[in-house]
């Protein structure tokens, strides 16, 4: 048997058997073994991405807060009423606040438009209005933003008042004269009788709010409303394919699209009544030549970017 073994040994035959078996088992382990490890080090790769990210985004709210403080100390100190609204605004805000209000405003200069765009399209509103008397309507703008509306409305003669969680958004308001509070829509209602305004609007607002707190803004709503009050809230139309894929989601802040006649459904449950939906800014992305195949798809992108639900509680004015 040595004899046997030593031959084996002499000819290198025994020692490139093992080598050859010693490769299948390291090839065998590494292809069942391979995956788990490559799972384990992408799962360790993201961790440590995301906790990169988590880093940057604290780095850029703290320089956020710096420059937003750094702001205020220039304009003085911040009166305690101003103060108990900005806490609000950091508990329950979902358009941007505390440190992010700079961001926000700068976001809202660059993506929403111009003041002027703005007040070209938001005119498209003045016709629900025609039947209230300047010197007597209460209009209230929640989430009132940059004032374009409260602007329209000064100009037609009506008493419009603004609220809004943005302290920077607020302040140019008011250094343009119109009377805004910073505060929470929702809560700023809740502090109002019943019967108190003829018109409550919200521009790009609904899209903001989890859907609990959206009914029950609309419930205050529909409470401080006159009977035969009108309200109108207007959203980017997810009917729109561009819309719907893509530009809605360039606002960080917005949760998600609510098709119009979501938003309708919503409105009429609270108790309102005479709804209408409203699209508008229509596009011009796409022709279909005269292809009725393709006029259907084209259409979805010509269709109104944005959209409003007009709708009244019902009753008789006083």
């Amino acid at each position: 048997m040595r004899g046997f073994v030593g031959y084996f040994k002499n000819n290198n035959i025994l020692t490139n058997i093992l080598s050859f078996f010693r490769k299948i088992i390291k090839w065998f382990l590494y292809f069942i073994l391979s995956p788990k490890i490559i799972s384990d080090l992408k799962a360790e790769s993201e961790s440590l991405r995301l906790a990169l990210l988590k880093n940057e985004i604290e780095i850029a709210c703290l320089n956020m807060a710096v420059e937003l403080q750094t702001e205020r100390t220039k304009n003085g100190p911040v009166a305690p009423a101003a103060q108990k609204a900005v806490k609000l605004v950091n508990v329950d805000s979902n358009k941007g606040a505390g440190n992010l209000d700079m961001l926000y405003t700068q976001f809202e200069d660059e993506f929403r438009g111009s003041e002027e765009e703005i007040l070209i399209r938001q005119s498209a509103y003045l016709k629900y209005f025609k039947g209230l008397v300047p010197a007597q309507a209460k209009v209230l703008d929640i989430g009132c933003g940059r004032g374009e509306w409260l602007q329209i409305m000064s100009k037609e003669g009506l008493r419009a008042a603004g609220v809004d969680t943005n302290s920077l958004m607020v302040r140019e308001c008011k250094v343009k004269g119109f009377d805004v509070v910073e505060m929470d829509g929702l809560e700023f209602l809740l502090d109002k009788p019943e019967n108190f305004y003829d018109a409550i609007t919200g521009f790009h607002i609904v899209e903001h709010i989890p859907p609990e707190m959206l009914l029950k803004l609309f419930s205050e709503v529909y409470r401080t409303l006159k009977p035969s009050g009108i309200a109108i809230f207007e959203t980017p139309n997810p009917e729109n394919i561009l819309v719907g894929s893509c530009t809605f989601y360039s606002d960080f802040t917005h949760l998600r699209p609510i098709p119009p006649q979501t938003l309708e459904f919503l409105l009429k449950k609270r108790g309102f009544t005479g709804t209408e939906i409203v699209r508008i800014s229509p596009l011009a992305f796409a022709n279909s030549a005269g292809n009725e195949k393709l006029k259907n798809i084209v259409d979805r992108f010509n269709i109104g970017q944005d959209y409003a639900v007009i709708a009244r509680k019902p009753g008789v004015k006083k």
